[in-house]
Formats: structure tokens, sequence, C-alpha cells
């Protein structure tokens, strides 16, 4: 028996579909595509055909399979979105095949090719003059499932219409029986899982088959060995902190040991310079250089004050569906997130720390952390430019802009005598603050301002003396006001 020439990929019923569709005007025809296409699948295809009547064929074909630049009716639409109006779109939109919402679909294209097909003493290392083997082309079509997903494609190989003949290596030229095209059609899907997909570079997977045509003639033998690529792309996680530049840490004067204030972050994961192309990562946040003071401020408890972390992250100010708070230190997500918000709670007036930042792809991949519009991955907490433990806001609006060390007690006013500046607080230590039972309600430009009410936190200026009266019978401490040694 003569081996049978067919065309490369042949699509059988689901061409004449497809050509009925195009006359009636259901295809949706749409060229755009990316500038520079990324292979998602590399498939090996091997194939080998032997006659009783001692003729034989073979090709071998490896094709890189990108998302395609049309949507073609039988492979179905991914439509409502205009990021979705071609498959290439729809990939940039989602990221990954991973990234697919359930029952969206993804059509792909052949990006390269290249191998050789022999038979009758002649070898061909291309398809046939006239074939289109392009992004335009439908070749493969995966479906995302809720536990992964299914690839299904067609079998490729070089044919050629000048004898020798290639071919005997599609359905519809040779009757199987029922058993042999189930065969046939099981070779040409690949199941995938969730974790499969999220990580594909490392996906691995081979399917081979035996058929002979019914009146025994023809044995085909084919051998599809599929893996993964990972698109180059990259991928960042934007982190800003909600009024980051003017906050300024608060204990608890009521509750000592609770929280006093809290500074908010938000986390966007999206593709790098794109941040309407949303991504997942999986986030790992950890405190550390973190205050420990006794205490909520210099001199509160008067008794009973522990020593605790002046930062932490708690399991009931975070959603325990997407953190798993490890530790008052320590936080992850569950899953992996698009965007996500966490709050860093105060628990003292003089509270510091620096937030470490580790984000990863669904891969394991480290992933680029830009945190207040740097690339960075730690979060001074709260802003310290120069690194005294003292947030700048509070030197700008009650040091008068004076930056000086946290050991620094060079208090000036009011001029006394020489060489007797400074009133036995560091500057840190004023920055912390004080718990007053009262204090004078007006100043004249050094002191306390008018607003503070009696009974409050006070934090003190550093650049005045401050005297302190401890009433030893009430355990209250009156004051600051002004030392005119």
């Amino acid at each position: 028996m003569s081996i049978h020439r067919f065309p490369a990929v042949l699509k059988t019923a689901t061409t004449v579909l497809f050509a009925l569709m195009l006359f009636m005007g259901v295809s949706q025809h749409l060229t755009a595509q990316d500038a520079t296409p990324s292979p998602v699948f590399t498939i090996v295809f091997e194939e080998n055909a032997t006659s009783t009547d001692g003729t034989s064929a073979s090709s071998k074909v490896e094709v890189q399979l990108a998302p395609g630049t049309e949507w073609h009716g039988y492979f179905g639409f991914n439509t409502g979105s205009g990021d979705m109006t071609t498959p290439a779109k729809a990939y940039r939109l989602r990221g990954s095949l991973y990234g697919l919402k359930t029952d969206e679909l993804m059509a792909f294209g052949i990006l390269k090719h290249k191998g050789s097909a022999s038979a009758g003493g002649r070898t061909v290392s291309g398809p046939s003059a006239g074939e289109s083997w392009s992004l335009s082309e439908d070749e493969a079509k995966f479906e995302r499932t809720k536990d992964g997903g299914i690839l299904s494609f067609g079998i490729v190989f070089y044919w050629n219409e000048d004898p020798p003949e290639f071919g005997l290596l599609t359905p519809g030229g040779y009757e199987y029986g029922p058993e042999g095209n189930d065969r046939y059609h099981r070779l040409l899907k690949f199941q995938f899982t969730n974790d499969e997909l999220k990580n594909l570079k490392k996906v691995r997977k081979v399917n081979e088959a035996s058929v002979t045509s019914a009146d025994g003639t023809v044995t085909q033998r084919y051998k599809v060995t599929l893996t993964g690529e990972t698109p180059q792309e990259e991928v960042e996680v934007t982190v800003e902190a909600d009024g980051y530049d003017k906050w300024i840490p608060e204990g608890n004067l009521d509750q000592p040991g609770e929280a006093g204030n809290r500074l908010r972050l938000k986390f966007d994961a999206h593709k790098t310079g794109d941040p309407a192309m949303k991504r997942k990562v999986n986030l790992d946040v950890t405190l550390v250089d973190v205050s420990k003071e006794k205490g909520v401020c210099l001199n509160y408890p008067a008794e009973g004050g522990r020593i605790g972390n002046g930062l932490r992250i708690l399991k009931k100010e975070n959603d325990e569906e997407e953190w798993d708070v490890k530790e008052p230190d320590r936080a992850t997500t569950k899953e992996p997130v698009e965007s996500v918000t966490l709050a860093v709670t105060a628990h003292d007036f003089g509270a510091y720390g620096k937030l470490q930042i580790v984000a990863k792809d669904e891969g394991g991949n480290n992933v680029k952390v830009r945190v207040q519009n740097e690339e960075k991955s730690t979060l001074i907490i709260p802003k310290d430019e120069n690194s005294n433990h003292i947030a700048d806001e509070w030197e700008l609006k009650w040091a008068g802009g004076l930056r000086g060390q946290e050991s620094d007690d060079k208090d000036d006013q009011p001029e006394g005598k020489p060489g007797h500046n400074g009133d036995g607080l560091t500057r840190y230590e004023e920055y912390r603050g004080f718990k007053i039972s009262g204090g004078p309600e007006t100043t004249d430009g050094v002191g306390l301002p008018t607003e503070l009410i009696k009974g409050k936190h006070v934090r003190t200026d550093p650049r005045v003396k401050d005297l302190f009266v401890c009433d030893r019978t009430s355990g209250k401490i009156a004051g600051p006001g002004i030392d005119h040694s």
C-alpha cells in the first residue's frame, strides 16, 4: 500500500465548521498581537508509519506554542473586555495560564518550528508550499478548570505535495476502529494540575500511542513530548504606607500594651511598569530591629510597665483569610494575592523598627519590591531619614526642623549659665514623651502648645529646658515647666 498525503494539521470536521462560521460572519478576526510574544509550551511530535507493502514515513518536528493573534470560533471566544479581544491580549491581562479564570480559554498558534520528515528516500525540513504555520493559526486550545486545565492540540508533521509522499500520520485516511480512535484522541490531550500551572517550567509530559488500520496494512506510532516554558515577564510588588510621611507612633495610655495607633500598608502585585496588569504573589513580611522599651512612654505606667515590642503585627488587626500571622513580628499570605493590606500597630510613643518584605511569584521566584516608589524591600517605621529612631515629622514640627542624634541633650532655651545647656533628657526621651497631669495652657513660643490637655501624653521640645514636678503623694507628674537655672 502506498503512503497517503495529508495536511500537517488536519482539522477535519472543525475545518468545515470554521469555514461555515466565516461565511456566516460569526468568526472574530482580530490580528493585534504583542510585539514580542513568548512561548508557553514546546512540543516535540515524533511519528513513524509502516505499510505492509514496504513503504514507510517518519517525521520529527519541534514547535513552540504562544498565545495566538485571533480567536477562531471552533476554539471559543473570550469576550466582554477590551483586553480580551485576542488570545495574546487575554494572556497579557491574566499573566499566565494559572491566572486564567475557571472556564476561560486560551488559543495557541505556532511561534517557531524546526525538524524534518522522510519517506521514499527523500527528506524535507519544512511544511509544503502554501501552508501557514503562524500565530494566526490555531494549533492548540487550553481550557482552564477549577483544578487545573486541559490542553488539546493537533498532530504536527512536515509533508510535501511531490513524491516522496509524507503522511500516514493523521486520522481520516485510515479506519482505526473504536479502540484505535480512542487511543489516538487520548494522545492529543494533556491535563494539568494547579501546582503544575504554577510551576510550568518544571513540567514535562509524554503521550504515546500505536494504532493500526482496520485492514491491518498500516501501523502508525506516535510520541508527543511537552515541556512548559516560563515567559520572561518581570513582576513587581508596590508597597504604599498610608500617610507615611507624617505618621508618628502612639502608645495606649488607657490600656498599656494594646495598640495605640497603626500604620496601614497596601501591597499590589503587577507586571513591572504596568500597574493595570495584575499578577499574583506570595508575601512574607517580618519586623526587625524593633524597639523594646518598658511601658508606653518615659514615665508610664509608673509601676508594672512591661518591656515589649514597640511595633507588632497582630492577628486581630489583619484579615485572617489572607494573612497567617505567625508571631507578632511576622506574617505570610495564605494564598497568592493580587492586592492586600497589612496593619502594623504601635504600642509605644517611641516605637521604631523596620519591615522587611519578601515577595515570590507562583513559581517560587523572587519578585522585585518597590516601597514608597523606591526599589527596596525594607520600610523604616516611622519615616526616619537620619536614622535616629525619631519620626522625621516630629523633628520638623516640634523641634523646629532641627536634626540630631537620639542621645543629644542640647536644650539652650532660656539662656542660662555658660556650659549649662541641656536638661538631662535626651532627644529620643523628649520625643518618646511623658504622661502628665498638669501644665501651662499657654505658651510664649517655647514650652507646651496651647492645645495640649491636662492628663495627656506630652512630647517635650528638645530646644527648651524642661522641669517636672512629681507629686509623690498622688503619683502624678505636673509639668513640664521651664527651668530658669
